[in-house]
């Protein structure tokens, strides 16, 4: 049976991204948080699916090659869906570097560092999904460091296609604009502490949606499910299978 490795997978998109594909593979959950995991597994295993977990920060080498070895006794490893990252804000002119370090080694290192020790075992019709967000291809205010951190993924995971392409394995940052998650709820609280009002932060930030609403998970999971299962008829712009940019309509 196909495996598919979903990190961050114990809240938000990615746990709807996991519960969604175990409906059609194995699933592999990581992320820091034993019980929200468990929590998780127990959904998935109550509607039927099959799912293992492992508890740890991908930033981890160790927890890496834990995940690549147990993806491999649970069959093959079809789906690599990178999901797990942070949120810092704050403007750019008083943003610690210390802080826009932090960024980078868990949005972008953790992430590729995960890639490459997955890379030799994927097969040829593999999928991969950076989930970047709307950050890693247009710019926020005082989201500086974030952004960058989105950015720097998204070009690496463009080149990245290009590399693979030949072997029939597709490499695709998803770009959802803002979602309803804790990590939205954050950067309303931020803009709340800026000044603005509740209702006024919610608006600024869905924004840059078609619908000025924020999707839901479920929508993200759902795109998730459509490229994995090489059914999305959705558009892909730039080179082929390198950026899918997702909004409300």
């Amino acid at each position: 049976m196909s495996v598919s490795i979903v990190t961050g997978a114990s809240r938000g998109i990615g746990k709807a991204i996991a519960k969604k594909l175990a409906t059609d593979s194995q699933v592999l959950l990581i992320a820091r948080d034993d019980g929200k995991l468990k929590e998780v597994l127990a959904e998935i295993k109550d509607s039927g699916g099959s799912a293992n977990f492992l508890v740890g920060d991908i930033k981890d080498p160790e927890l890496v090659k834990e995940a690549i070895a147990q993806a491999q006794s649970m069959g093959s490893l079809q789906n690599l869906i990178l999901n797990a990252g942070i949120s810092k804000s704050g403007g750019a002119g008083s943003f610690p570097e210390n802080s826009l370090r932090e960024l980078f080694e868990t949005n972008f290192f953790a992430n590729v560092n995960f890639l490459k020790e997955a890379l030799p075992i994927l097969p040829n019709n593999a999928n991969i999904i950076f989930l970047t967000g709307a950050a890693g291809i247009q710019g926020y205010s005082s989201m500086t460091g974030y952004c960058a951190s989105k950015h720097a993924l998204v070009g690496y995971a463009r080149a990245l296609a290009l590399e693979v392409a030949k072997k029939g394995i597709q490499v695709i940052p998803l770009c959802p604009g803002p979602v309803d998650t804790e990590m939205t709820g954050s950067i309303v609280k931020f803009l709340v502490n800026k000044g603005m009002t509740e209702e006024a932060a919610k608006t600024k930030v869905a924004e840059s949606s078609g619908q000025k609403r924020l999707l839901t998970v479920e929508e993200v999971a759902e795109v998730v499910s459509e490229i994995c299962s090489r059914q999305t008829d959705r558009n892909l712009t730039g080179t082929p299978y390198s950026l899918l940019e997702l909004v409300a309509q």
